[in-house]
């Protein structure tokens, strides 16, 4: 099985022996990858939609795994038992998506050892939640797959890192601690060119935002600038 460079950057976060649930799975290929590897003894892959469990129907067919594999369709964690997986992988989604599948699911959350969590946008919002739940950041990553900048986060519940900032909840503990990666300089750069473009185009706006978000957005803004001249220096 041959992975993209975000599927095969998360499979690294993967603890060897665990038995995961990849919620959202669409073809199985991690699971598969997982399996075929040896890094996981046993997968619970599942989907909310008939379309992706039928295609990963067919993947964990190919590669002759259903005994190693279970495949269901479902709601979010809604189709796992506690204690039946050791860590969730909820990876391609939106923020909102993935803070709502965990929150729907407390009993299940609670069980859990590990989260491995991809967010396609804003995970700021995802370390916030974790973080108010007692869920720390023991790694993040980043990795570019198709011209596409995506962040990887490990979530241990009461241990690692909590972001003490709006600062860190944005972009990162972990990251912030490894400005010398050529990743990390890329997001920087991305994000400080994001809140200048929001400013320019508050400047010329009649809409005037609450004087807390007018205090974000000049504070992230600074601070990003202030971490690009470390990390160029």
């Amino acid at each position: 099985m041959q992975l993209t460079s975000r599927l095969a950057k998360i499979a690294d976060n993967i603890p060897r022996g665990t038995m995961i649930a990849d919620i959202g799975t669409d073809h199985a290929y991690l699971a598969v990858y997982l399996v075929e590897q040896g890094i996981c003894p046993g997968a619970v892959v599942g989907d909310l939609n008939q379309g992706p469990v039928e295609s990963a129907e067919s993947t964990v067919k190919a590669y002759r795994l259903e005994n190693k594999i279970d495949i269901r369709q479902g709601d979010g964690l809604k189709i796992l038992r506690p204690g039946e997986v050791d860590l969730v992988v909820l990876a391609g989604m939106g923020n909102n998506l993935i803070i709502n599948i965990l929150k729907d699911s407390p009993e299940l959350l609670n069980s859990l050892k590990h989260l491995v969590l991809q967010p396609n946008k804003n995970p700021g919002d995802v370390r916030a939640w974790l973080a108010k739940n007692k869920w720390g950041i023991v790694q993040e990553e980043l990795v570019e797959d198709r011209n596409k900048l995506y962040t990887i986060i490990t979530f241990e519940p009461g241990k690692g890192f909590f972001p003490q900032d709006l600062f860190e909840m944005e972009l990162g503990p972990c990251l912030l601690q490894n400005l010398c990666n050529p990743l990390v300089l890329k997001l920087l750069k991305k994000e400080e060119k994001k809140y200048s473009n929001i400013l320019k185009g508050l400047s010329r706006s009649f809409y005037k935002p609450s004087p807390e978000k007018a205090n974000n957005i000049n504070y992230l803004h600074d601070k990003l600038k202030e971490a690009l001249k470390i990390a160029q220096s």
